[in-house]
């Protein structure tokens, strides 16, 4: 069995999509009543680019559709993983 713990920075609102940086950044998506989040490793397991990790987030997790991160509140964080 593999362990790993990703512990949490404080979530920080951005104004701007630029300030995600993939791979460093884990990202949660609010709108309304819905979110989602999804870790900052996820962007650098999937290779996925800035418009998929956002989109998938939106539409996957947050259930607010492909492009509905247009119109929510972003938050960025970054995660220290513990590994055993």
């Amino acid at each position: 069995m593999k362990l790993e713990i990703s512990v949490l920075s404080p979530l920080r609102k951005i104004d701007s999509v630029d300030e995600i940086v993939l791979g460093k950044h884990g990202i949660y998506i609010k709108s309304g009543i819905n979110s989602g989040t999804f870790l900052p490793q996820v962007a650098s397991k999937t290779g996925w680019n800035l418009e998929e990790f956002l989109g998938r987030c939106s539409r996957d997790k947050a259930g607010i559709g492909w492009d509905g991160w247009k119109d929510a509140d972003i938050f960025i964080y970054e995660a220290i993983i513990l590994r055993e």
